[in-house]
């Protein structure tokens, strides 16, 4: 994508490890120091997760209430905020039941809301879905014959069903007056001109992984501001399958500093991933220093073998698949360890609740009202709690009582000194004995997990002590680097990510198929 810039553009390239965020808040903590207001300053992040971490980092370094960084957010979440549009005019369950009746296609996709999504493959349909497709040639900027061209599902709807679902999807949304996701975008810009807040300085994080249609938000939001600070490293750039334009953050004039001390990565690992690195074409140099732990590499012919050492520091668990570690997740509920993966923990959250607000009940100390409704949802009516008090009426969420209250008032028949998962008898007699499995390891249930399984690109930005990297390629990836040039260079990326999360140890797992493996034993 080419776009004409202007000199106030900077960018900082930050390699894995090298502090990038703390670098953002240095250079706004010295705005801030020099009487920048901070509702001048704008901190864009491309993931949700990441515009939260800076928002709380900014509220705590400079003492700041939320109303002070409320310009600290994902670009969707701003272009809505400054779209006109109205959360009643997203388009609805009702709306897509409704739309697939019309056109006759199950289009199987529901509207996000823009303050919930993670990053721009989380807001994405379905790769089979022709709502995918309709999505990915708007926020590419391409048409939809050219998207069509470039589908790898192409041979599930022909070109003539493609063309009449979008034309009907366009249709549909300007006669109902709804709008979806990519909407936010583009009315935003229809608007930007009077709508678009000004700025003193701008942040745009993670860049490398902006569609050419976020690209035209931040022009347009750069014309509002007196400079625009551009932060990212396009050697982790893994959305472009996704929509993603590494190109124009490449292509930006203007001054550049690259951070090269990571305080992460340790040596041996370092070299493994700058021999991964040198493999991608087209890419910005960087001077990037290991820290000087030497760390190790060790290949294992999967997780079963290593079972043991699990039992202390932080493990990242890595695929490039989800589907690739099933086995894993089994073996580890079978081995009792508490993990979560990036959309939820191995233990409920409801169970977590009512087991941690039985213990306070146990100590004395108060639970809420919300809480108690968590363990009645556990409790046997009639036998550990009065018939009629199951949803205990007349207790707010809110509300604060102890153990005696709930005796006394609240229909509590359960013995104080009965343990949690005697007391709480209705939790899954399996759900049961896979918590007291991680009790009698030692671990503890109610705090962050030690180990995360995660596909490559939901752990980016994530770091452990540890890490477990399978070095299985799905089938499409293979067709897809062998297709074209862009296409290696997406699969380099990718195992540069995963390879530069770890802190001490990299583990490297046998493929299961030689065809299929990404080839890491000649760079070692």
């Amino acid at each position: 994508m080419q776009t004409t810039l202007p000199s106030k553009w900077f960018r900082i390239f930050g390699p894995p490890g090298t502090g990038k965020t703390t670098r953002l808040l240095d250079e706004i903590d010295r705005l801030v120091l020099e009487g920048v207001p901070s509702t001048k300053i704008g901190f864009f992040a491309f993931t949700r997760k990441a515009a939260n971490e800076a928002k709380g980092r900014a509220m705590r370094r400079f003492s700041l209430d939320p109303d002070d960084v409320s310009n600290f957010r994902t670009l969707h979440s701003f272009c809505f905020r400054h779209s006109g549009i109205g959360f009643d005019q997203l388009l609805t369950k009702e709306n897509w039941r409704e739309l697939s009746e019309s056109v006759g296609f199950d289009l199987g996709w529901d509207q996000k809301d823009p303050d919930a999504v993670e990053d721009l493959a989380t807001a994405l349909p379905d790769k089979q879905s022709v709502i995918n497709l309709i999505t990915m040639a708007r926020i590419k900027q391409i048409t939809y014959r050219e998207a069509y061209d470039q589908w790898d599902y192409a041979h599930l709807h022909s070109w003539d069903q493609v063309l009449f679902i979008a034309l009907s999807y366009d249709k549909y949304r300007e006669m109902t007056r709804t709008y979806d996701f990519t909407d936010m975008l583009i009315k935003f810009l229809e608007n930007a001109p009077e709508t678009c807040p000004s700025f003193h300085t701008v942040f745009i994080d993670e860049a490398q992984d902006l569609s050419p249609l976020q690209w035209k938000v931040v022009k347009a939001i750069s014309e509002k501001s007196d400079r625009v600070i551009v932060a990212g490293d396009d050697d982790q750039a893994i959305f472009r399958w996704a929509g993603a334009d590494v190109g124009t953050f490449l292509e930006l004039p203007g001054m550049s500093e690259t951070l090269s001390q990571s305080w992460r990565i340790p040596s041996q690992v370092h070299r493994l991933a700058e021999a991964v690195a040198a493999q991608i074409s087209n890419r910005y140099p960087k001077r990037y220093l290991p820290k000087e732990d030497r760390g190790s590499i060790l290949w294992i012919h999967g997780v079963e073998s290593i079972l043991s050492m699990l039992e202390d520091e932080s493990w990242l668990i890595l695929a490039q698949c989800g589907y690739m570690l099933e086995d894993t997740e089994k073996l580890l509920l079978a081995g009792g360890f508490f993990f979560e993966t990036k959309h939820r923990k191995s233990v409920p959250d409801k169970v977590i609740m009512a087991v941690a607000a039985w213990r306070k009940l146990q100590a004395d100390q108060e639970i809420t009202g919300k809480e108690v409704r968590a363990v009645y949802n556990y409790l046997n009516a009639g036998a550990d709690v009065r018939r009629g008090f199951k949803t205990a009426p007349g207790l707010e969420d809110d509300d604060n009582v102890t153990y005696d209250d709930l005796e006394r008032d609240v229909g509590l028949l359960v013995e104080k000194d009965q343990p949690w998962f005697l007391a709480l008898s209705k939790i899954p007699a399996e759900q049961r004995a896979y918590l007291r499995s991680i009790e009698n390891r030692g671990e503890d249930f109610q705090g962050k997990a030690r180990i995360t399984l995660s596909t490559i690109h939901g752990a980016k930005g994530g770091e452990a002590d540890n890490v477990i990297l399978f070095t299985d390629q799905s089938h499409s990836s293979v067709l897809e680097s062998q297709r074209d040039r862009e296409g290696n260079n997406d699969l380099h990326r990718t195992f540069y990510v995963g390879i530069t999360r770890t802190k001490n140890r990299l583990f490297l797992v046998t493929p299961r198929f030689e065809k299929q493996a990404y080839r890491l034993d000649h760079l070692i």
